[in-house]
């Protein structure tokens, strides 16, 4: 069973998975998973944490980038709240 999800979803990269993933979405084939074995990182963590701290508790980029995500003023934040 999980041969055959994993075949059909490890087809050419489709629009859909990747929307549904909410990232570059690596695909569940043997070859596409870290070390033959897990599921590859697709989001980062201090993405959602940019997000979650700039717009629920509004604390400016500078203060996230140089304060509370040292090194971080490359990541791009994830917008979670609406």
């Amino acid at each position: 069973m999980i041969a055959a999800i994993s075949s059909s979803v490890s087809s050419p990269r489709s629009r859909s998975a990747e929307a549904a993933a909410g990232a570059d979405w690596p695909g569940l084939a043997k070859s596409q998973r870290h070390e033959g074995r897990d599921l590859r990182v697709t989001t980062d963590l201090r993405a959602v944490m940019k997000g979650l701290l700039s717009d629920h508790l509004k604390l400016s980029s500078a203060a996230i980038d140089n304060t509370v995500l040292p090194g971080s003023a490359a990541v791009k934040k994830v917008s979670l709240l609406a």
